[in-house]
């Protein structure tokens, strides 16, 4: 099962415990493989730095354990795809956090680049998310955002919040 998880999901992952950092250690652990793209790391990034004033070093840190979670990231540079890196200890800040994973637990390989859609919805921005999983072929995509809950259904892709998803598990 793919899942792609907005950017809001990443955030919330990181700024409170609960379902969607729970979620996050369920993509460690490759309960489910968990796509992402250059562009919404990209906006993690500058939301951590601009609307929650994380240093630098900190948002560092916390993307190299977002990257380490998808098992795909699409957009890479010069449409290439990338493997991605296995991180078996987590920077110690977030030891407790998240749970060691071994070398080799990683099944982690790119996409090529994301692919472009027609404008879908209300908010422009939220195209990328969709974009990203058409481009995986993602199963789901993981928002708190009403823009995106509201469509319910991008082609064969399901839009749902955190909590259904977490329901999947169950």
């Amino acid at each position: 099962m793919k899942a792609v998880f907005d950017t809001n999901i990443l955030i919330a992952a990181f700024l409170t415990e609960g379902l969607c950092s729970g979620l996050l250690i369920r993509a460690r652990k490759r309960d489910f493989d968990l796509v992402l793209s250059d562009d919404i790391i990209r906006e993690f990034k500058n939301t951590l730095t601009k609307k929650f004033k994380i240093s630098s070093a900190d948002v560092s840190e916390i993307t190299s354990i977002v990257t380490e979670a998808a098992s795909e990231i699409s957009g890479a540079p010069s449409g290439r795809s990338r493997r991605l890196p296995v991180i078996t200890r987590p920077p110690a800040s977030y030891g407790a956090f998240l749970p060691r994973l071994e070398p080799g637990d990683s099944k982690s390989r790119g996409i090529d680049e994301t692919t472009s859609i027609a404008r879908t919805c209300r908010d422009q921005d939220d195209d990328m998310i969709i974009a990203c999983a058409v481009s995986a072929t993602a199963d789901y995509i993981v928002t708190g955002d009403e823009d995106l809950l509201v469509l319910k259904r991008y082609k064969n892709i399901v839009i749902i919040n955190p909590r259904n998803f977490e329901a999947l598990f169950v």
